[in-house]
């Protein structure tokens, strides 16, 4: 949770949350050329106002989802077989 634009694989949740909440960009697995050309697009945006949302968007989803109290009664209610 740095408030930076996230890159990620296209796998799992973590793709969709990325997508969905405009955070970052999405690459395929295992395609270092896609992730590199991602890595690459970020850097060269020339408006630095576009990175700078994405990142708050970030930080903004990282810290509603991955409360550290949410994640704390979403443990105990695991240990508990709830």
């Amino acid at each position: 949770a740095c408030g930076k634009p996230i890159l990620a694989a296209a796998r799992g949740d973590l793709a969709d949350l990325v997508v969905s909440n405009h955070v970052g960009e999405v690459v395929p697995p295992e395609n270092p050329d896609a992730l590199a050309s991602a890595i690459q697009e970020l850097y060269s945006k020339s408006n630095t106002n576009d990175i700078a949302k994405l990142g708050d968007n970030a930080l903004k989803v990282f810290n509603n989802k991955f409360d550290a109290d949410m994640l704390i009664t979403r443990y105990e209610n695991v240990l508990r077989g709830n």
